[in-house]
């Protein structure tokens, strides 16, 4: 079929000629600029034509603007600045970082809206008040209901807080904007405001020498961009191109990819005829693939390509809806293809310059200098890190250049770590720039985090030649491109539409009725790039991950199954399953390296847990040192309740109860429960996130809150009573057999609290592990806790082995303890750990009565571990594979 932009372009050259050089073509991107320009050119090269200017929406409205768009680290520092100064609130700035993004995306919005701030942000206490003329019906309608919902005159503390902020936003915005046009900046949506009303009052003229404004491609049209349009339109300057179908955006359908191009195209009007617009249901040829996991998507990709790649290959794309296949996907791609195109960007704290980064500051923060906040000292900190990075570039061009002239190397490889080089070496220069001009008024700790934060938000852009090779690019880039064969990774519901929320400060009903970004709008706007990705190709590949997750099982995106149900398209669907079995892993051995006991002098508990549950996944952890990249600090992870509940458990005990004396009362708990509040125990949980470098989560913040007060109501029941210490490190030294000699290995544990309390009379130390997730856990024998299985005691076996640790120099008897916060409620909840069968099962309280039995095991299953015949196998037990880091590592093995 006729590509969009071959139409566009015959049809300028039709109206306007050759001489294109007073015209300017504006796309909501970049990169159709070159795909028109081969179209306009054609294979006539003996005509000359001149070109026309290609600008993407943002670039024509900066150049109509006498401001420059804000630097995104700059903009929420100053932003940083002037929300404490309105509220009083003292949060670190990498605490406020989040924050600060969301709140300018806010204002972004608005003004790109054109929403009037001062109504909008209006002091709710005066909704009665409220004019609503400028509003209509619906408008009137949505606001009413939002204002009765939430009523100033109904109280909490969590409504009072967003209350204060709420009526604070105004002058933040106002302040915010003045701030940074007086420097000459402003951000996206203000700039864009203000061009478009410059221009309506007559303070800005369009450029003389530019004749018309040609705009293709467009769909979902921000306010701005409507008044832009409208004001050339109305001075003859302006020229539409839409690309659709009418299928989705015909008059008299209602799917809702096309409701904005069907506004668009009533109040602009099109250049192109309606009849080349019909080609969605005609001449295709679509198989939808059902695959277990994303990474057999990617592994699939190869096969694909064998059967599908076109001779023209940039007529051929593989469109990524999930950007984290991109490293995978491009290990996939077949010898046979030699040209690519990527234009997704690539996550920089992906690359190993981001560990290089990480270990950096490792070694360079310490307890002296932690709390730094001499400018001087933070600058030679990046400045010598600067250094770091350029010698480690050099290091890598060398070692690349080398490497190509005897091996295969990858090109994309190469540039790859070279350019993430570069990109963290610019970001740093950039920090060493905003501390010597004093907006980084920080500890080292806390510019250390925000460094990070911004690192793990950047990507890196792949560089090429657009029109040439096989196109790899997400959904958003494909915008106005048309391809012949299409392969789509992960068209799977939650990536397809994207899961999507109102991630505001503006609740969703005041969003809605100012006109501003919503979920709805969002999901229209990816039905548009579905359908209008496939309208013109002439086969389409669709694949989807079809596995069960703890959420529920995967699902086909919703707007496969609308091709299925609205339209007359014939689709073929079939499956493709992941070769590798569960068989083939377990029967792979690792043999242990021969100095072993040297690499293993010490262990934990959570080693011998998981040397229980997989022996490759502890050679991988424990041998090859290989880890996890760090997850967001946004992102709430299974254990991030437990990490936030340990550390605030920690900081309350220490704080308020035992700063004086360490035994604790009925009085003492009484009196604390009463003067703390909600106010107190919530200080501990938010410090808790500081400390542990976790963004601050409201959610997370009252779950972990009522947990304390949990803890505080159970300690009641046992007090009085002394705390010894808690995030306690014990170690034990342990003598094992190795051939025909014995070495000694410490087991090393880290104990969450320790106190001293009364049972049956008995003072006895308690060994007390936290817990704020999973089932209580009993054990039928000491044996059940050294075999591995299916569904394994590791807590139990965890909890023992720190009281092993304890077992010789404590004078008391010593009982192991699970506390499962969760559970703790009900009347009859106890902590201690019960040993037997149902019937036969006793409560330890005197870990001495199994201490000689456990130690024995553990000799035993030690020793097999450092054994050198023993080689390390795999796991028989696919659930421990479910969410194991290492399974795709697994597989290649």
């Amino acid at each position: 079929m006729t590509p969009f932009l071959k139409y566009v372009a015959d049809d300028l050259k039709r109206k306007i000629g050759n001489d294109l050089s007073r015209t300017v073509v504006v796309f909501p991107g970049k990169r159709a600029s070159l795909f028109l320009n081969d179209y306009l050119v054609g294979a006539d090269l003996s005509t000359p034509l001149w070109s026309p200017r290609y600008e993407s929406i943002s670039q024509l409205f900066r150049s109509m603007s006498n401001l420059q768009t804000a630097d995104s680290i700059e903009a929420v520092c100053t932003l940083y600045n002037i929300y404490r100064r309105h509220t009083g609130n003292d949060e670190t700035l990498d605490f406020f970082y989040g924050w600060g993004e969301r709140l300018l995306a806010d204002f972004d919005d608005v003004d790109k809206n054109m929403a009037d701030p001062t109504r909008l942000f209006r002091n709710l206490k005066e909704i009665r008040e409220l004019d609503t003329d400028f509003l209509d019906d619906e408008q009137e309608r949505v606001l009413c209901e939002f204002f009765r919902d939430f009523s100033p005159h109904t109280s909490s503390r969590l409504r009072e807080r967003y209350l204060k902020l709420w009526n604070q936003l105004l002058p933040i915005y106002t302040d915010l904007n003045a701030t940074l046009a007086a420097d000459g900046w402003a951000y996206e949506g203000q700039l864009y405001r203000r061009v478009v009303e410059n221009l309506e009052l007559g303070l800005t003229q369009i450029d003389p020498n530019i004749d018309r404004y040609v705009f293709v491609g467009f769909n979902v049209l921000d306010k701005v961009e409507e008044h832009l349009f409208t004001f050339l339109q109305e001075r003859g300057k302006a020229m539409f191109y839409w690309d659709y179908d009418v299928f989705y955006a015909g008059t008299d359908s209602d799917n809702e990819a096309g409701v904005f191009v069907r506004s668009n195209l009533e109040k602009f009007g099109n250049e192109l005829p309606v009849d080349i617009y019909d080609n969605l249901i005609h001449d295709k040829n679509i198989e939808f693939v059902a695959a277990p996991s994303e990474n057999i998507q990617a592994r699939a990709v190869a096969t694909w390509l064998d059967e599908h790649l076109t001779k023209d290959a940039k007529r051929t794309a593989v469109v990524l809806c999930n950007e984290s296949l991109l490293q995978p996907v491009i290990h996939s791609l077949p010898p046979r293809v030699k040209d690519v195109n990527i234009t997704k960007g690539f996550p920089l704290h992906h690359t190993p310059v981001f560990n290089l980064v990480e270990d950096y500051f490792d070694q360079h923060i310490n307890a002296d200098n932690a709390e730094e906040t001499h400018s001087e000292i933070l600058l030679q900190t990046f400045e010598a890190l600067s250094i770091l990075l350029e010698e480690r570039a050099k290091q890598i061009a060398s070692h690349s250049d080398k490497r190509n002239e005897t091996t295969e190397a990858s090109p994309i490889e190469s540039e790859l770590y070279a350019e993430a080089h570069f990109r963290i070496y610019t970001l740093t220069r950039r920090f060493e720039q905003l501390i010597s001009a004093g907006k980084l008024p920080l500890t080292l700790t806390t510019i250390h985090r925000l460094f990070r934060q911004v690192i793990r938000q950047t990507t890196i852009p792949f560089h090429g030649e657009p029109a040439v090779g096989l196109q790899i690019m997400g959904v958003l880039e494909t915008r106005c491109l048309d391809f012949d064969h299409i392969l789509m990774l992960s068209v799977s519901e939650g990536m397809l539409p994207r899961h999507s929320s109102d991630n505001s400060f503006i609740p969703h009903l005041l969003r809605q009725a100012y006109g501003l970004t919503t979920s709805r709008h969002k999901t229209a706007v990816y039905a548009y790039y579905f359908y209008r990705l496939i309208q013109r190709a002439r086969h389409v590949t669709m694949m989807y991950n079809c596995a069960d997750s703890p959420r529920g099982k995967s699902e086909r995106s919703r707007f496969m199954t609308q091709l299925l149900v609205e339209t007359p398209l014939t689709i073929r669907q079939r499956s493709i399953t992941d070769k590798a079995t569960s068989t083939t892993r377990s029967t792979f051995a690792i043999p242990k390296p021969q100095n072993l006991p040297e690499l293993l002098q010490t262990l934990s508990p959570s080693a011998i847990n998981t040397y229980l549950r997989c022996q490759l996944r502890f050679y991988f952890e424990r041998i090859a040192h290989l880890r996890e990249p760090d997850p967001p600090a946004t992102e709430i992870r299974a254990n991030t309740f437990g990490t936030i509940f340990h550390r605030a458990a920690e900081l309350m005990y220490t704080d308020k109860l035992t700063h004086r004396n360490a035994i604790i009362t009925c009085e003492t708990l009484q009196r604390f429960l009463q003067e703390a509040g909600n106010a107190t125990l919530e200080g501990y949980v938010k410090k808790a996130f500081c400390d542990c470098k976790i963004e601050y989560n409201a959610i997370v913040t009252q779950v972990v809150r009522r947990y304390l007060q949990q803890l505080i109501r159970h300690d009641l029941k046992l007090a009085p009573f002394e705390i010894k210490g808690t995030e306690l490190t014990t170690q034990t030294p342990l003598s094992i057999p190795y051939g025909d000699d014995t070495i000694t290995i410490t087991l090393k544990g880290n104990i969450d609290r320790l106190d001293l309390v009364n049972i049956d009379g008995i003072s006895t130390l308690r060994v007390v592990d936290y817990k704020t997730g999973g089932d209580v856990e009993s054990a039928k024998n000491i044996e059940q806790l050294f075999t591995p299985a299916n569904k394994h005691p590791h807590y139990v076996l965890q909890t023992f082995l720190y009281s092993l640790t304890l077992l010789d120099s404590s004078p008391w008897p010593i009982a192991p303890a699970l506390f499962f916060v969760h559970r703790a409620a009900a009347d009859d909840y106890s902590p201690y750990i019960r040993l037997g069968s149902r019937k036969d099962a006793v409560t330890v309280t005197n870990f001495s009565d199994i201490a000689s039995e456990f130690r024995q095991q553990l000799t035993r299953l030690i020793a097999q571990i450092i054994n050198p015949e023993i080689p390390f196998t795999a796991t028989p037990f696919e659930k421990h594979c479910e969410h194991c880091p290492f399974l795709v590592l697994c597989h290649k093995l």
